[in-house]
């Protein structure tokens, strides 16, 4: 594996999702290349990919506590413990589990003393996996609706792909991991074993706010990051992102123009790449050289 490189950006609609889709499938012309999708609360790269997830995934199960009433001696241990309060309990009552707020660490069952508390599972997702062509192979992850350990998910989904990549009589050279909006849990949880990060944002005012707070995860997870713009001449508003890449020693490594070329192959789910290269005249396109200069980074 020569890299592994995490797709993300502060906000929603920059064109992570493109970006990353687009981006696996110029690399596995000539490269073995996994995709994972971690946006697990609303995966699209199936989509974009023109594949329809089946009901064959494969169901990921998180720890929840049972509580056995007739064991339990209203110590008020395993409430004291939860940081999440996800244990209610009150005065010489057996606690009770208020499910959405648990995380599944298991420290109530062990601090419990008296075995009042076992471990139980409740399925909470389900990964899907398939090969797009020889060289490319997706994972996805998607979050059943209602559930809310999308990390315990992500990291699921993220594991499975490595145990392939270490099964596999095939020699993968990139993993490129697709991340959900925003820097929270979810997405550390996605970018933690990256080699380097991808920001991929906008020319307006909330592109360059979210894009500052991606950089600081960056930072944060000790990552490199680098940035990429998208839709780069849709306004004017360029000098605050070249300002950002100063400040924080992150690289614009694209300008991806507007393409409304772009925008209808996305709407039907295809890849500007695959169309282009089909047609032979991939070499000049304006968006595709962008891409070609991000591999080039990519393998530098």
């Amino acid at each position: 594996m020569q890299k592994i490189i995490g797709i993300s950006g502060g906000k929603g609609g920059t064109g992570k999702t493109f970006v990353a889709t687009n981006l696996a499938i110029m690399l596995s012309e000539n490269h073995r290349v996994l995709l994972a999708d971690a946006d697990v609360e609303n995966p699209n790269v199936s989509i974009l990919l023109n594949e329809k997830l089946d009901g064959n995934g494969q169901v990921v199960s998180s720890f929840i506590p049972k509580i056995i009433p007739e064991n339990c001696v209203a110590c008020g241990s395993c409430a004291n413990a939860c940081r999440y309060h996800a244990l209610f309990q009150m005065k010489m009552k057996a606690p009770v589990l208020i499910e959405p707020l648990c995380r599944s660490c298991e420290l109530c069952m062990k601090v419990c003393k008296v075995s009042a508390i076992t471990s139980d599972q409740h399925a909470i997702g389900e990964v899907f996996t398939y090969e797009k062509d020889s060289n490319l192979t997706v994972y996805v992850g998607r979050l059943f609706p209602g559930e809310t350990k999308t990390p315990r998910l992500i990291a699921e989904m993220l594991q499975k792909a490595r145990d392939a990549i270490e099964k596999s009589t095939k020699e993968y050279d990139y993993m490129i991991v697709d991340c959900a909006p925003g820097a929270h849990c979810d997405v550390e949880k996605a970018l933690k074993d990256t080699d380097e990060i991808y920001c991929v944002t906008e020319p307006t005012p909330l592109g360059a706010h979210d894009l500052k707070r991606i950089l600081e995860l960056a930072r944060f997870l000790n990552k490199s990051a680098k940035i990429i713009i998208n839709r780069a001449d849709m306004t004017e508003y360029i000098k605050p992102i070249e300002q950002l890449s100063v400040e924080w020693g992150a690289d614009i490594i694209a300008r991806i123009p507007l393409s409304r070329e772009v925008m209808e192959t996305y709407a039907r789910g295809e890849s500007i790449y695959a169309i282009h290269k089909a047609a032979n005249d991939d070499q000049d396109h304006p968006v595709l050289k962008e891409f070609a200069s991000i591999i080039k980074v990519m393998k530098s």
